[in-house]
């Protein structure tokens, strides 16, 4: 999953020489839950946390943009567990534009879809699972305005390979697109 995924960033960067933004981004992920199997609780709650990250979009059509994004979710801490962790992801995204200029503000759909690795975890416990590598995906509604601020609400899932792994959460994205 992580080769394909790879894959599909390098021949995105390959084949899109024209793409038109570089969007650095800052998030706040509301805490959310993480499970993993090897805790006696199968659901442990996570604090609020942040995230920065980069996306690289190029517009394909009048309501369609696709792109290739990079994001380091900071020190994530459990609730209720002595442990916190952090994510490294790489994605594919698109976005369809719904309306391209409703009074100088475009709302849209996103849908994120890539891989991710978990940096560093912080506990005593002796982890089981398979923390090298997961899938990642994301989904949510947000809005383009003065033709380069990007503001949008995601729903987040991060599912290791194992299945033993999940972290899910809902995070307020921001972002400004320099023109390339």
């Amino acid at each position: 999953m992580n080769k394909i995924a790879i894959l599909s960033v390098i021949l995105f960067f390959t084949n899109s020489v024209n793409a038109d933004m570089i969007v650095p981004r800052l998030s706040l992920n509301f805490p959310g839950t993480y499970e993993l199997d090897a805790l006696e609780a199968s659901d442990v709650g996570t604090q609020l946390s942040g995230a920065v990250g980069v996306e690289y979009l190029h517009q394909d059509s009048d309501h369609i943009t696709v792109g290739v994004g990079a994001q380091y979710t900071l020190d994530t801490k459990l609730n209720s567990v002595a442990s916190a962790f952090n994510l490294q992801s790489v994605y594919l995204t698109i976005i369809y534009t719904l309306v391209r200029d409703l009074g100088g503000v475009a709302p849209y759909i996103k849908v994120n879809a890539g891989c991710n690795t978990l940096l560093s975890r912080s506990d005593d416990r002796k982890i089981d699972g398979d923390v090298k590598g997961s899938a990642y995906w994301a989904a949510g509604i947000g809005t383009k305005f003065l033709n380069n601020f990007y503001t949008d609400v995601m729903y987040s899932s991060n599912i290791s390979i194992s299945g033993d792994i999940k972290y899910s959460t809902i995070s307020l994205n921001m972002g400004y697109g320099f023109g390339i």
